[in-house]
């Protein structure tokens, strides 16, 4: 299970996402989910990853 699939176990699927170019140059995410952790909340997270 990769780290994408971890938070939709535990958050329901991603809602919504948001590209900024300058963020992703950096392979940063922004990502949001409705309705987690409970009813009627919004989650939104920020990934970042490590480039090889």
């Amino acid at each position: 299970m990769n780290y994408i699939e971890h938070l939709e176990a535990h958050c329901g699927e991603i809602t919504g996402h948001l590209e900024i170019e300058e963020l992703q140059e950096q392979a940063i995410q922004l990502l949001q989910f409705q309705n987690a952790p409970c009813a009627n909340a919004i989650t939104k997270m920020v990934l970042s990853f490590i480039k090889k």
